[in-house]
C-alpha cells in the first residue's frame, strides 16, 4: 500500500508506531499519519485523529538524539521527475512524504557533474548538509513534540474522569443532604408532637387505682376519699413516716458530713506536721554536712601548717650541717696543708688557733643539738595538740551522728505511726464516704400529700418516730478520738 502524506493544512501528523523491523531508514518510527490518509464515504477529509494513547513511563523512552551517517545514493531519475513548482502550488504533500527519507539521507559528496565530470562546489555541498539536518533535527523534534502533546491528552483525559467522578460524587451526596433534610422535618415533627402530647399528660392528675384522671389535684384528692378512702388513709400514713424518716436520715447525714470535715481537718493538720518534721530533717541533714565538710577543712589546714613548720625545721637543719661541714672543711685544710702551716716559732699562734676552732666547732655543735631540741619539742607539742584536738572533733563527731542516728529512728517511728493512724482513718473515712454515697443514692422516695379537707388522719407519735431505724441506713461504725496519753502510749510501744 501507498505510504500516506504525514501534513493536514500545513500541520504535521507522525505516523503510528510500527512494529520492530518496519522502521524507516532514519531509525525512528515511520512518520505521523495524515488526515487525509483517512478514508472517507462522502470525500471530505475526517478530522484529525488523536495521537496514540501513551502512558508518561514511555515520554521518557525516546532515546537521545544523534544525527545519522548519509549513505543512500542520490535517485536522479526520481528526482528529474518531480515538479518542484506544481508540487509547491497543489500542495502535493504525498510527494514531498516519498522523497523526504531520500532527500535527508543521501550522500552528495561523491556526486559529479554529468557534463564536465566535475565535483560538487564546497559552498553548495555544506548548504545541503545543512539543510539535512535541520530537516532530520526537525523530525526529531515534531517526534518528541507529538508524544508530549499525548502524554498531555492523556492527563487530561484522566483529569476529566476524576472531573466527572467529583461531579457525580457532589451529586450523590446533594441528593443524601435533601433525603436527610427530609428525614430531620419529620423527626422535628414528631418530636414536636411527642412533648406536646407529654405536657398534657404531665397536667392532668391520674388515679393510682383506677384510670381516672383528673384536672386539678383537689378534684383528685376529693375522688380518692369517696372511692378509694382506705388506700388513701394508708397513703397518708406512709407519707408522714417517710417524710420523718426523710428528715432522720438528712440529719444524719448531716452529721456525718460535719465528722467528715472535722477528721479532713485533722489529717490536713497532720499533714503539715510531717512536712514541718521533714524539713527539719533537711535541715538538719545540712548542717550536718557543712559540720563534716567544715572538720574536713580544717583537718587539711592543720596538715598544710604542720607541712609547712616541717619544711622549714628541715631547711634550717640542713643550713646548720652545711655550715658545719664548711667549717669542718676548714679546720681540716688548716690541718692537713703543708704549706700553709707555720714556722716553728709561731707554733703557739697555730695551737689558739686549734682551739679556737675546736671551741667554734663545740660551740655550733652544741647549738645544733639545741635547735633539734627545740624544733622536736615543738613538733611533739604540735601533734599532741593536733592530736587532742582531733581526739575532741571526733568525739563531738561521734555525738553528733548518735544523736542523729536516734532523732531519725524517733522520727521513723513517729512517721510510721502517724502512718498507721492515717490509713486507718482513711479507711474510716472511706466507709463513712461509702455510707453516705449509699444513703444519697436510695433515698426515700416523695409522696406528695394532698391537703386535708375533711377529717385529718391520726398523726404518729413522735418516740415512736424518733425510735424507728430507717430501713436502708446501715449502722455507721463511731470516729475515736484519740487523746495526747493514748499517742503519747502507742508512740512509745
Amino acid at each position: 500500500m501507498k505510504s500516506t502524506m504525514p501534513f493536514y493544512n500545513n500541520i504535521y501528523y507522525p505516523y503510528q508506531p510500527e512494529t520492530q523491523g518496519t522502521r524507516s531508514s532514519a531509525g525512528i518510527p515511520s512518520l505521523l499519519n495524515s488526515p487525509q490518509s483517512q478514508p472517507s464515504s462522502s470525500g471530505r477529509c475526517p478530522p484529525a485523529p488523536p495521537p496514540p494513547a501513551m502512558s508518561a513511563s514511555t515520554s521518557t523512552t525516546i532515546p537521545p538524539f544523534k544525527f545519522r551517517p548519509r549513505r543512500e545514493s542520490v535517485d536522479w531519475r526520481r528526482i528529474s521527475a518531480v515538479d518542484v513548482d506544481l508540487v509547491a502550488s497543489e500542495l502535493d504533500f504525498q510527494t514531498l512524504q516519498e522523497h523526504i527519507t531520500g532527500v535527508t539521507f543521501c550522500n552528495v559528496e561523491w556526486e559529479r557533474c554529468v557534463c564536465c565530470q566535475s565535483p560538487v562546489d564546497p559552498a553548495l555541498l555544506k548548504l545541503f548538509r545543512l539543510a539535512q539536518l535541520t530537516v532530520e533535527y526537525l523530525l526529531h523534534s515534531q517526534e518528541y513534540l507529538t508524544l508530549s502533546l499525548g502524554v498531555a491528552e492523556e492527563r487530561l483525559q484522566t483529569q476529566a474522569r476524576e472531573h466527572q467522578q467529583l461531579l457525580a460524587q457532589q451529586q450523590k451526596q446533594a441528593d443524601q443532604a435533601k433525603v436527610l433534610k427530609t428525614e430531620l422535618k419529620q423527626r422535628k415533627k414528631i418530636i414536636a408532637l411527642n412533648q406536646q402530647a407529654m405536657i398534657n399528660m404531665t397536667n392532668c392528675h391520674k388515679c393510682q387505682h383506677c384510670d381516672k384522671a383528673f384536672l386539678n389535684s383537689s378534684f383528685l384528692q376529693n375522688h380518692m376519699q369517696r372511692r378509694h378512702a382506705d388506700e388513701y388513709d394508708s397513703q397518708l400514713r406512709t407519707g408522714n413516716q417517710r417524710k420523718v424518716k426523710s428528715v432522720a436520715d438528712e440529719e444524719e447525714i448531716s452529721r456525718l458530713k460535719g465528722q467528715l470535715s472535722s477528721t479532713t481537718s485533722e489529717l490536713e493538720s497532720q499533714r503539715q506536721a510531717l512536712l514541718a518534721k521533714a524539713s527539719q530533717e533537711t535541715d538538719q541533714q545540712s548542717m550536718q554536712q557543712d559540720l563534716m565538710r567544715k572538720l574536713e577543712r580544717w583537718k587539711e589546714e592543720e596538715h598544710r601548717k604542720i607541712e609547712e613548720m616541717r619544711d622549714g625545721f628541715r631547711g634550717e637543719i640542713e643550713m646548720l650541717h652545711n655550715r658545719n661541714a664548711l667549717l669542718q672543711q676548714k679546720v681540716d685544710l688548716q690541718l692537713t696543708n703543708p704549706e700553709r702551716r707555720p714556722s716553728p716559732a709561731p707554733q703557739q699562734t697555730d695551737q689558739d688557733m686549734d682551739e679556737k676552732n675546736k671551741v667554734v666547732v663545740q660551740k655550733m655543735d652544741q647549738k645544733h643539738k639545741k635547735l633539734e631540741e627545740r624544733f622536736t619539742s615543738k613538733i611533739e607539742k604540735m601533734k599532741a595538740n593536733h592530736e587532742s584536738e582531733k581526739n575532741q572533733w571526733q568525739d563531738q563527731l561521734s555525738r553528733l551522728e548518735s544523736f542523729v542516728v536516734e532523732w531519725q529512728q524517733q522520727s521513723q517511728r513517729q512517721k510510721e505511726e502517724s502512718d498507721q493512724r492515717l490509713q486507718e482513718r482513711d479507711l474510716i473515712i472511706f466507709s463513712q464516704r461509702e455510707q453516705i454515697k449509699y444513703m444519697s443514692s436510695n433515698p426515700p422516695t416523695k409522696v406528695e400529700v394532698p391537703v386535708i379537707i375533711t377529717a385529718p388522719a391520726p398523726e404518729p407519735k413522735p418516740k415512736r418516730v424518733v425510735k424507728e431505724q430507717p430501713p436502708s441506713a446501715p449502722k455507721l461504725d463511731p470516729i475515736e478520738e484519740l487523746s495526747e496519753e493514748d499517742k503519747d502510749s502507742s508512740s512509745v510501744s
